[in-house]
């Protein structure tokens, strides 16, 4: 837990000096707290007891107040105080000894509502500090979370699920509240209230205060396993919440083939299987958080009880060792005493919760992205000649999608990629782009391996239009312009034009038209038209399709092909495809088999010396007289 307090208040530097002004107004809201109890004695050993013995006139001093005073000075160790100590008795002593016990009574009345009202004030600008730290640390917190997020690239859906992620950013985070600063302070606020409440017991009579320490330990060391367990079923029930929110996000984002499928009673199973899962390590978690507070009770009785006879003995006895006043006000101090003590408890078991999620969210904070900058990059050409994959291997785990793959790709050749589902083809995109780095060989540009180079560099060679396209809600520019936060809407209108998306913005209202998140307002056709437009607008070296038509109909998939062929023109570019109509004009088809490179070469090559290029024509083409022919 305190290496997640460590890691954790980095978050608040920049709120050092409302810190360290919450901790001036706990001290002082603390002391205030033990004087409002000590204000017990005088009340009763100066006003109401003399009062009783002395009738209801005028009464000598108040020598009781001198005398405790003067007591604590003679503590040992009290060195130079002492004479202080007993002048200020001494003058309380000359001061009361003038008045009545009314008037007497008026002004402590008067000096209780001022350390009260004190108290209020300094508690309350304590509260106001140390709430503006808390959401200044979730804040920050946040904002590292999602950085991460980013910085970790794809590699992150390799391992969590997205509704995971979102688990852990948006509940994980709110868990971990319970390990802020607030909750620190509130536990060092309540702490120090105990410690002054605990130094006024003692100074009243150490032997008692002695005596409960002995009678508080066990309760204590039994409210710390209990915060233990609770450490271990908070972290499992943030797991399985971590899978009711996977099952939502799951549902929401298929919805419509689970309504079309009419799969109501299978989601649903689904969704109440892991509910069931939650359920159960909520309600063991709940179990044991339950025990504490009771158990807290039982403990503050069982000190009291114990207390009440030992005090209540030795104010009874013959020898009156005690006075009731001043058992009085030792029982409130120790009383006092044990209820931050249970809020101490209480604070430590929320805080036993917070690091089962804190846990959780480390594991993504201080993950290491596997593709980073170098501490030292490399300049890249500004327009490279060629672009190579060299012996390159990935691994997913054990399976490997490529294997050994050598590959050339020259300025401005159109090359596309063919192959069966699972031959490989997007992995070696995602490496050419350096979404992923290769497990074995490189990527280069111009003999400029990838992994020497600036991200940021690396990938804005490259324009991208993926099979599943993603259109934010901006405007019809600011997706095109993508992420450049001010557009430059002469050169969105030439890529619009470009990608044969002009004629339909326009009916939108123009650039500036709202498109919803993910292109809900638009066709299939005019969001890969809009995407085209976008990866235009970076005026790339390299342009990357992915089965950019392949779930189109085949009037959108014409509009796509026209703005395609349109887009292509001498550009350099890598097009992977299912339908070999749309690539057989490529300069070069590479044909992927299980990872390995099958053949390559013009269409009418591979035909006769790929077997694995053959068959997929001829699956395709089975029923067609020509490939070319159906492309017309």
């Amino acid at each position: 837990m305190f290496r997640l307090s460590r890691q954790f208040l980095r978050y608040v530097r920049s709120v050092r000096p409302q810190i360290f002004l919450g901790l001036f107004f706990m001290l002082a809201s603390s002391l205030l707290a033990g004087a409002n109890i000590g204000m017990i004695y005088p009340f009763f050993e100066g006003v109401f007891l003399r009062g009783t013995a002395g009738g209801a006139g005028d009464v000598p001093a108040m020598e009781a107040l001198g005398a405790l005073l003067r007591e604590v000075a003679a503590l040992p160790g009290s060195g130079g105080i002492e004479a202080m100590r007993a002048g200020a008795g001494a003058a309380l002593e000359n001061y009361f000894a003038s008045q009545s016990s009314l008037q007497v009574l008026l002004t402590l009345c008067f000096v209780a509502l001022g350390l009260a009202s004190s108290k209020l004030l300094i508690h309350y600008a304590y509260r106001v500090c140390f709430i503006h730290v808390e959401q200044t640390l979730i804040r920050e917190l946040r904002n590292d979370l999602f950085r991460s997020v980013q910085k970790l690239g794809m590699d992150l859906l390799v391992d969590f699920r997205g509704g995971e992620v979102i688990s852990r950013v948006v509940n994980d985070v709110m868990v971990v509240r319970n390990l802020t600063i607030t909750k620190v302070s509130d536990l060092l606020l309540n702490l120090i209230q105990s410690l002054v409440y605990f130094l006024l017991a003692l100074v009243i009579d150490w032997r008692l205060t002695l005596l409960s320490i002995f009678v508080l330990a066990p309760a204590v060391a039994s409210l710390n396993l209990i915060g233990q367990k609770l450490r271990k079923y908070s972290r499992r029930a943030q797991e399985h919440l971590s899978a009711v929110t996977t099952r939502l996000a799951e549902n929401l984002a298929g919805f419509r083939v689970v309504q079309a499928f009419h799969a109501h009673d299978r989601e649903v199973g689904r969704f109440e299987e892991a509910t069931r899962g939650y359920f159960r390590r909520v309600r063991k978690l709940e179990f044991v958080s339950a025990l504490s507070a009771p158990f807290g009770e039982w403990a503050s009785t069982l000190v009291a009880v114990c207390m009440l006879w030992v005090g209540g003995t030795r104010v009874l006895s013959p020898e009156a060792s005690l006075s009731p006043a001043a058992f009085l006000t030792f029982l409130a101090a120790l009383l006092s005493m044990l209820h931050p003590l249970k809020v101490v408890a209480r604070a430590w078991n929320e805080l036993q919760k917070g690091t089962g999620a804190g846990e959780r969210l480390l594991e993504i904070l201080d993950r290491e992205p596997l593709v980073k900058d170098p501490p030292r990059p490399k300049d890249l050409p500004q327009q490279p000649a060629e672009w190579t994959l060299q012996g390159v291997t990935h691994a997913f785990g054990e399976s490997e999608a490529l294997k050994g793959v050598d590959l050339r790709v020259e300025r401005g050749e159109f090359i596309a990629l063919v192959g069966a589902s699972g031959s490989g083809k997007t992995t070696l995109a995602n490496l050419l782009l350096r979404l992923q780095d290769p497990t074995k060989g490189r990527v280069t540009a111009d003999g400029v391996d990838a992994r020497e180079t600036a991200l940021a560099a690396w990938r804005g060679q490259f324009g991208v239009v993926s099979q599943e396209t993603f259109l934010f809600r901006l405007s019809v520019a600011g997706n095109v312009a993508y992420p450049d936060i001010q557009p430059d809407m002469e050169r969105v209108t030439q890529v619009l034009e470009q990608a044969n998306a002009a004629d339909f913005v326009a009916e939108m209202g123009g650039p500036e038209a709202l498109v919803e998140e993910g292109g809900s307002n638009l066709s299939g056709g005019q969001r890969q038209r809009l995407a085209i437009a976008r990866a235009l607008y970076r005026r790339p070296q390299l342009l990357v399709l992915d089965e950019a038509t392949s779930a189109l109909d085949t009037e959108s998939e014409q509009q796509v092909q026209a703005a395609l062929d349109r887009s292509l023109g001498e550009r350099t570019s890598v097009v992977i495809a299912h339908r070999l109509s749309t690539i057989i004009r490529a300069d070069r088809i590479v044909c992927l088999k299980e990872g390995r490179i099958a053949g390559s070469g013009p269409h009418a090559e591979l035909l006769e010396s790929c077997a694995e290029y053959r068959k997929l024509y001829e699956l395709q083409y089975r029923h067609t007289q020509s490939p070319v022919e159906e492309s017309e």
